[in-house]
């Protein structure tokens, strides 16, 4: 059994995943289940009753956070708009294994287990490729300020 670190955003991300659709329209659906069904993993303010920061795309806000996150996968038409869909990875192996337990979440560790060496390695990979978007979104925001 690999046992995989995996930064915190993921974990909420991938832990909050299968109450809900598998694929997001965009940012707030994935802020606004963290607060409902997993306030204990959601950092809290002692001036606010939720850490949403719709609005905040900057750094440390869940919104930010989660949009370092997402993958865009296409258009799809919502109501009579057309809006853009996201999904953690780039396709749907991650929330489907975490469905099927096929990737064990563990809450006291903030780590993955899973047997299979391929979600390993998409595992690996989606913590690897949000550290670098991370790091380009505060690069982009240093150099806005210069």
């Amino acid at each position: 059994m690999y046992k995989i670190e995996i930064p915190k955003i993921l974990f909420l991300a991938l832990d909050i995943s299968h109450f809900s659709r598998h694929s997001f329209f965009n940012t707030n659906d994935l802020t606004i289940l963290a607060n409902r069904y997993k306030k204990e993993l959601v950092r809290q303010r002692k001036d606010k009753t939720d850490y949403k920061y719709l609005e905040d795309t900057n750094f440390g806000g869940l919104r930010g956070n989660f949009s370092t996150l997402l993958t865009w996968r296409g258009l799809i038409k919502r109501g009579s708009r057309i809006v853009s869909i996201y999904s953690i990875g780039k396709d749907n192996r991650l929330v489907n294994a975490v469905y099927n337990g096929k990737i064990i979440l563990d809450r006291s560790a903030l780590c993955a287990y899973t047997t299979d060496e391929k979600l390993k390695r998409i595992l690996e990979n989606e913590s690897w490729l949000l550290n670098v978007r991370e790091k380009q979104a505060h690069v982009k925001v240093m150099l806005e300020k210069i």
